[in-house]
């Protein structure tokens, strides 16, 4: 792979794999809804694009998830597990689960509904460690409105399908965590 080529110093190699695992997760969902001309913001939830039985772009849709998981795992293992104490476990966790989305999909019922409320508990939890171990005034606000995403569906507040909640706090999340990890790699560099 590329991020582990010779030329390549540490933070380029981190900052390479830290685009990669959303940059994979969403430019493969955004190309499905593209390809899915049913698909509707107002009454579907993304894993619809993810339905082996009534979806033709479950492959690319699933494969985003399944990449992306992955690589937020890698993230997680090769160099949040070296900075934090506790967070890297919360986002290998989400990594998982995200993966688990695509693996078990909605023809999955149940187990699949399980598997995707444990992917955003996680990113939640994930978020809530992480600002605590980086000290960030930013993380918990953001995750509050994050809580509120989801309360707002939930209790029907919005009239939208799933994605729309499912996207924007997911992006809430990972905008978040990568300005905080540029952030932090910007101090270990000015360190030395």
């Amino acid at each position: 792979m590329i991020i582990y080529g010779s030329g390549v110093n540490m933070s380029t190699k981190r900052l390479m794999l830290l685009f990669l695992s959303p940059l994979t997760t969403y430019l493969l969902i955004f190309l499905a809804i593209f390809l899915a001309p049913w698909f509707r913001w107002s009454k579907n939830a993304l894993s619809n694009l993810g339905n082996v039985n009534r979806s033709s772009v479950t492959p690319i849709f699933n494969l985003g998830l399944a990449t992306g998981g992955l690589l937020l795992i890698l993230y997680s293992v090769i160099y949040l597990r070296e900075d934090t104490r506790y967070a890297w476990i919360g986002y290998l966790l989400a990594g998982h689960f995200q993966q688990l989305i695509g693996v078990f999909n909605e023809v999955y019922g149940v187990l699949h509904v399980l598997i995707a409320i444990l992917f955003y508990i996680f990113l939640g939890i994930a978020q809530a460690i992480y600002s605590i171990e980086r000290r960030s005034k930013a993380g918990i606000p953001l995750l509050f409105i994050y809580f509120i995403i989801w309360a707002a569906y939930y209790n029907n507040f919005v009239e939208t399908g799933l994605a729309v909640p499912e996207i924007i706090s997911s992006l809430i999340m990972i905008i978040y965590f990568i300005a905080e990890e540029i952030k932090q790699m910007s101090k270990n560099i000015s360190r030395g």
